[in-house]
């Protein structure tokens, strides 16, 4: 508890300043990695809320601070009408500038910003905050390992490695334990390959957020390139985020790569539906773009599977009515 006269003190000064600067100490100390995230969050919260107020009773005339330290909510009920605009226009200016404030806003990684574009199904604001994930920071092209002996033959596109929540043109072809691999797309015989890039780039732009109940948070294209174009998805509700490419080589070939963000996770046959959706629209311009389906890709089925159905077991046997979750 403090009273005016205490704030107005050189110790009450100090603990104004030590309170105000908590939330500063903790950004230099924390998050480590024994904090889980709603631990850190909670006690952020707490450090925002710390700042702007204790920074708002430090910088107060010692009246309104008497008033509203002392006397409590009540206290500050009774104070006149222009005090208490006074008041509040300096709480809002001292909470923007505060540590706690910034550690909150202003300071958090570009990427936890995404999992909600602009074309986002209404109802996705409903489920907050999202969980888009941190952004690879190896996209693109690049020679890449397909095996411990093995370099890719000139740039390609990132693997998919051995999670059930990914799908690539790029890797080991001949690991039997490669589940993710797709064959090459291909574009129509007498396409130029710059023309074949702005059709499927017109494809993306037209997706529909939603369709077969996936990538409700919508999606943005982030890089369109002549030969190269990276968008990225996000669910209705957690917003986790996928990046999906596509590179038009100079003979037709088209590399694939769609993928979540947590290696091992399930992600509820979003991948696959979107690829399945764009392929669709692209074999009708007469485009190679084969369809990923159970018989493809049997091992991914099983790990997405829609619980309420019968479910593969083993390596064989996959029902016909085997379908994948909704997101």
């Amino acid at each position: 508890r403090f009273s005016s006269h205490a704030l107005g003190s050189t110790p009450g000064s100090a603990a104004c300043f030590g309170f105000a600067a908590a939330p500063m100490a903790w950004r230099r100390v924390g998050p480590r990695r024994h904090v889980g995230r709603a631990a850190f969050s909670t006690l952020a919260a707490a450090a925002a809320a710390t700042s702007a107020v204790l920074a708002w009773g430090c910088l107060s005339p010692r009246p309104a601070i008497g008033s509203a330290f002392t006397a409590g909510v009540g206290g500050a009920a009774e104070a006149t009408e222009p005090t208490r605009r006074r008041l509040l226009s300096r709480l809002a200016l001292v909470t923007a500038a505060s540590p706690g404030f910034q550690l909150l806003m202003g300071s958090q990684p570009a990427e936890a910003a995404s999992g909600l574009y602009d074309n986002a199904l209404p109802e996705a604001k409903d489920f907050m905050p999202k969980n888009p994930g941190p952004e690879p920071k190896d996209l693109g092209l690049a020679v890449r390992k397909l095996n411990k002996f093995t370099d890719s033959e000139g740039p390609v596109l990132k693997g998919g490695g051995f999670g059930p929540n990914a799908f690539s043109t790029t890797g080991d072809r001949e690991d039997f334990l490669a589940t993710t691999i797709l064959p090459y797309w291909r574009i129509p015989a007498g396409t130029e390959p710059k023309q074949a890039m702005a059709d499927l780039q017109a494809i993306l732009k037209a997706y529909e957020p939603g369709q077969a109940g996936v990538d409700g948070g919508g999606f943005q294209i982030m890089k369109a390139e002549p030969n190269y174009v990276y968008a990225q998805f996000a669910s209705l509700q957690r917003g986790d985020t996928d990046d999906t490419e596509f590179v038009v080589d100079a003979d037709g070939t088209v590399q694939v790569r769609s993928a979540g963000r947590t290696k091992m996770r399930a992600d509820g046959g979003s991948n696959c539906k979107r690829l399945n959706y764009i392929s669709e629209k692209l074999r009708a311009k007469g485009w190679e773009a084969p369809k990923i389906t159970k018989d493809t890709h049997e091992w991914y089925y099983r790990q997405n599977a829609a619980k309420t159905k019968t479910q593969c077991v083993g390596l064989t046997g996959c029902p016909d009515e085997l379908s994948l979750d909704p997101e």
